[in-house]
């Protein structure tokens, strides 16, 4: 474990040791008032964006300073963000009013404000990798877009895909495929459900009963051609799921005894390698690696419980959001060094 004092401690049978570091590997930005419920980094790395429920869009530079170059303000409280493919555009959830708001990254000038008529309570956004698309879900379904962010932002031909309750939702990594969790009332009616864009068919999928209240949501795996994805089941068993052969093709446990009402908060690296995941105190974030369930490092826990948790564009950085405002940002490669000089790094 760490210290506060930029100390590792390590217990085996025997001895305790303790390891002087040598730098901040973690690194904090204060601002948010209540709690962070999603990050987005740049696809450059330049900055990042934080949504919370004291109804502000906070972006932060890349520089260590923990205050927010700029604050974006909501007409209520603040759920999900979305970045364009190329980061000019930046869609942020209004979770009350069910609108949806862009702005222009290069001036932060709200550009539009959408009304989706899926709220209110509006869970989930996202831009297809393509920039072709955008989606939105709520608790009156899910909604998809024609999307044009070259030059501004245009949406047309608005879609309802379902009017069921939906808490999350992603594009697959070729933009051929939406995948989105809904939130039934019992655990036999949380299903995944994965629609077919270019065909506007529902593809069959065999999974359910979803873990705790779906917030933590599904992510897919990068290198696969077929649709392959993760998602948590009411087992806290993480489970790797091929769509092609409608059955899931591997699943492990990543932690016990957690309450099911934190849900499982995660998220895959860019790579698809590590599997990021609040650990069974919902305080601290657990690495594990994502196909084979092999446990790879702990990170320290932390005063409030994890919302989020969320990579940059190269899986160096780590955002962790917690419910009462604290954002951290995990400099993994940092960490790896510094573990690394006391023989103790992970494995490639």
């Amino acid at each position: 474990m760490f210290t506060n004092e930029m100390q590792l401690v390590t217990a085996g049978r025997r001895y305790i040791r303790l390891y002087p570091l040598k730098t901040a590997e973690k690194e904090s930005r204060v601002g948010h008032k209540k709690g962070v419920t999603d990050v987005v980094f740049h696809p450059l790395g330049s900055w990042m964006a934080s949504i919370s429920l004291d109804g502000s869009v906070r972006v932060w530079g890349p520089e260590s300073s923990s205050a927010a170059s700029n604050v974006l303000a909501l007409p209520s409280s603040g759920q999900s963000l979305a970045m364009s493919p190329k980061g000019n555009v930046l869609a942020a959830s209004d979770y009350d009013t069910g609108s949806v708001l862009f702005y222009e990254t290069r001036n932060w000038r709200n550009i539009k404000v959408l009304s989706t008529n899926i709220g209110p309570k509006l869970w989930s956004v996202a831009f297809s990798p393509d920039g072709h698309c955008f989606a939105a879900g709520g608790n009156n379904g899910v909604c998809i877009w024609n999307t044009r962010t070259t030059e501004g932002l245009s949406l047309s031909n608005p879609t309802r895909l379902t009017t069921q309750r939906v808490h999350h939702l992603r594009f697959s990594p070729d933009s051929r495929n939406l995948a989105w969790l809904h939130y039934g009332t019992t655990a036999s009616d949380r299903t995944v459900h994965l629609w077919d864009i270019s065909a506007s068919i529902q593809q069959p999928v065999a999974a359910s009963g979803f873990w705790g209240n779906g917030k933590g949501g599904l992510e897919f795996l990068r290198e696969s051609p077929d649709p392959r994805f993760i998602y948590f089941d009411q087992k806290r068993h993480a489970c790797v799921y091929d769509a092609a052969n409608v059955r899931i093709s591997a699943s492990y446990r990543t932690t016990r005894d957690a309450d099911p009402s934190t849900g499982a908060h995660f998220g895959l690296s860019p790579n698809g390698q590590y599997l990021a995941v609040n650990a069974a105190s919902g305080r601290n974030v657990e690495l594990w690696e994502a196909e084979t369930g092999q446990f790879v490092v702990s990170l320290p826990e932390g005063e409030g419980t994890i919302w989020c948790c969320r990579w940059n564009h190269d899986g160096t950085q780590l955002a962790v959001g917690r419910s009462n405002g604290e954002l951290a940002v995990w400099n993994l490669e940092q960490l790896r060094s510094q573990l690394a000089d006391v023989n103790l790094d992970w494995q490639n």
